[in-house]
């Protein structure tokens, strides 16, 4: 008997993880799906100013105008945290939060790192950082900018709040009992958000 209670109780959990997975996924997926989605139209607007030099972009998308366009962009995305345009060299010349932008520099990050090397580079999800002008963890989806040439002009970076994520996590995941645990991986296994915050784990590669 004690054995049958046993295999009745995992198999209970085991529908209502399974539930709880796929329920995850498509809320994850959904809205991934709609921050690409904006940012992908964000891009389109921009590339149509024509950038002759990567030292256009500087010049060119440094503009109150941009600055508009970007904050518009993002206004009805809800994991949104920041969208920012970033010169060939790194600096940030256009953001949402404030304008015009404090000085910051993100040529150390991975996915400048990534777009900066290959031109064929395309839907490139960063590992878990903290955000440069408010301190907050975000991950960045980014799309690459070229001149006329086809060089390396800068990028258009979205970045996705990890506490509005881990506040949806807690809604699903509080009746789930002592030790349960949530964590969202990128492809490679890095921790992109982790509910309870364990923020030691965030932007680590799981074993």
């Amino acid at each position: 008997s004690v054995e049958v209670l046993r295999r009745q109780e995992m198999e209970g959990w085991r529908g209502q993880l399974s539930n709880l997975s796929l329920a995850l996924a498509e809320h994850t997926s959904h809205e991934i799906t709609e921050a690409n989605i904006v940012l992908d139209a964000l891009v389109e607007r921009l590339r149509a100013v024509p950038l002759r030099t990567a030292g256009d972009v500087r010049e060119r998308m440094a503009s109150r105008e941009v600055h508009d366009i970007l904050k518009k962009g993002v206004a009805g995305l809800p994991l949104a945290d920041v969208a920012s345009v970033v010169a060939a060299n790194g600096d940030v010349i256009n953001f949402t939060r404030a304008y015009p932008p404090p000085p910051i520099n993100l040529a150390d990050r991975d996915y400048f790192k990534a777009h900066a090397a290959a031109g064929d580079v395309h839907h490139f999800i960063s590992t878990s950082v903290r955000n440069r002008g408010n301190g907050e963890w975000v991950f960045y989806l980014s799309r690459r900018l070229d001149d006329a040439q086809g060089k390396f002009a800068g990028l258009v970076i979205l970045g996705i709040s990890v506490k509005k994520l881990i506040r949806f996590h807690e809604q699903l995941g509080r009746n789930l009992g002592n030790g349960a645990s949530i964590t969202l991986l990128r492809r490679d296994f890095t921790v992109l958000a982790r509910w309870p915050v364990n923020e030691s784990a965030i932007g680590q590669r799981s074993p």
